[in-house]
């Protein structure tokens, strides 16, 4: 029989839309989910007319033998906790919207036809020239308005970009280690010459993140590539080489402060908003004194029901509440949920549910020892320390890049026996 289209350049198409669509277009995003959703479970025949679906009982039997892969439907369900006390319903159905992709992208991967190892290498490459792109666009912008971009720096606001700036950031530190990936890898699209421009593109993204100037990038950025490289250190015992890594990390910094602008002008700010914050200011267009208030005012909710929480759906209501009595002069709009994703989850889980969604969230790293490729522990490492200062996968954005790269990473770094087992979905 025909298909209707090609089901394997159909699926590059979708793959190849997901990064635009996490940095220009949320729409562009949930429609290529979507639409890898129905290619995943559908096939439509034309000859004759005929639509079926897709997935097998052998299929749905190999993907018993794969709970890297629905182990993740699990972070979906965890969005139900405390449902039979549900007391703000329309908070509740934003996390379920949001968290949707939980549910069906890691079926969807599962069952969609596997691009090999060539394909997901490039796609990362693709993710990479993407990145590079559009960063170079930013800086030109940068650099047409520095004066007036510094002046908004020093206010706590971000460089302009298309896209929510800390999430931007952290994709561009895996965007980073993607481009180092390939050039160890010796991967190539035409030449082998292009392993040049994928060190050149890392390079470039190390220093573009620190004109960026994102905190949260920055710090996830030395942190992960402080333990890959102390990972490096013990597994190669290169030691000279990697304490050098090691020493051009320390010094880094302190030479970026004195010649990038914008990171100067960040750190300025942030002694201004620390100083305040000590002497009791949680004034609203200070960022950090905001954010160390949201801190509190979580902890003060987790304390409140230890051990099973205030429910997933109550979490806004019982934080802002608590806004309402100590801090009435902030507005509604001024208030913010705790500024850390696990702070958050125990909170609305309490230790049990928080301990579950943990497990859960650390399962794929560990199944099989897949901590042992370093890019996909490297993408843990960025996902999990934003983790400590942002509610990364509380919108589409964060959400999307974190399930699609470990999706994706799952795919490529699938061992020959599971490869044999996805071999009956895959066509």
């Amino acid at each position: 029989m025909r298909t209707l289209f090609s089901v394997h350049s159909l699926v590059l198409l979708i793959l190849a839309l997901i990064p635009v669509g996490l940095i220009f277009a949320p729409f562009l995003l949930s429609v290529c989910m979507i639409s890898a959703t129905v290619v995943a479970l559908f096939k439509l025949d034309v000859s004759p007319l005929h639509l079926s679906f897709r997935p097998t009982s052998k299929g749905w039997r190999a993907l018993k033998g794969a709970p890297q892969f629905w182990v993740l439907c699990g972070l979906f369900f965890f969005v139900f906790w405390g449902v039979w006390d549900l007391q703000d319903t329309g908070y509740w159905l934003s996390r379920l919207r949001i968290k949707v992709p939980l549910l069906v992208l890691p079926l969807a991967f599962f069952f969609l036809p596997r691009p090999n190892n060539r394909i997901l290498d490039g796609l990362l490459y693709y993710l990479c020239i993407v990145l590079t792109i559009t960063s170079l666009g930013v800086l030109l912008n940068y650099l047409g308005h520095m004066e007036a971009i510094n002046q908004l720096i020093k206010q706590g606001k971000p460089i302009p970009l298309p896209c929510n700036h800390v999430r931007f950031s952290l994709l561009l530190v895996f965007g980073l280690l993607s481009a180092l990936y390939l050039y160890f890898q010796e991967y190539f699209w035409r030449k082998p010459g292009e392993q040049y421009l994928q060190l050149a593109m890392a390079g470039f993204l190390f220093v573009f993140i620190h004109i960026l100037s994102v905190r949260t990038g920055m710090a996830v950025l030395y942190a992960t590539l402080f333990l890959l490289t102390v990972r490096y250190i013990l597994k190669t015992r290169r030691y000279r080489l990697g304490l050098g890594l090691l020493g051009a990390m320390l010094l880094f910094p302190f030479l970026a402060y004195q010649t990038i602008p914008s990171l100067r002008a960040k750190v300025d700010y942030m002694k201004y908003d620390l100083f305040m914050y000590r002497h009791g200011h949680t004034d609203k267009a200070l960022s950090d004194a905001g954010r160390w208030v949201s801190l509190e005012l979580g902890w003060e909710v987790f304390r409140e029901q230890p051990w099973i929480g205030v429910g997933v759906g109550n979490l806004k209501r019982a934080v802002y509440a608590r806004y309402a009595e100590q801090y009435p002069d902030l507005s509604y709009e001024e208030r913010k949920m705790p500024h850390n994703q696990f702070l958050s989850v125990f909170a609305a889980g309490g230790i049990l549910g928080g301990v579950i969604f943990t497990l859960l969230f650390l399962y794929p790293l560990f199944y099989g020892s897949n901590y042992r490729h370093w890019l996909l522990l490297g993408l843990y490492l960025i996902i999990g320390l934003s983790f400590m200062v942002e509610n990364t996968i509380e919108n589409a954005m964060g959400l999307g890049f974190f399930i699609y790269y470990l999706l994706h990473l799952l795919l490529r770094f699938t061992t020959t026996e599971q490869k044999n087992a996805r071999g009956v979905v895959g066509k």
